[in-house]
């Protein structure tokens, strides 16, 4: 017997997006390769520039780079 399930998920990024890791203070690039589905939840596989390639859950990136600034002592 078959039993056929509809799993419909609203996703942070498509494949082949560009990306920005949000942690990174340097401007690097990545693309979205893979996205997987597991039960602690939905993960990005992302090549870097230079050809390292990496899994990132989407709090973890941003379609726009933004540099990271310190906190200005007071």
């Amino acid at each position: 017997m078959i039993h056929e399930r509809t799993l419909i998920l609203e996703l942070d990024f498509a494949l082949g997006e560009i990306v920005y890791a949000k942690v990174d203070s340097e401007k690097v690039r990545g693309m979205v390769t893979a996205i997987y589905v597991g039960q602690i939840g939905v993960y990005y596989c992302v090549i870097w520039e230079g050809g390292d390639e990496r899994r990132h859950y989407a709090m973890e990136l941003t379609t726009e780079f933004v540099p990271h600034y310190e906190a200005e002592e007071s």
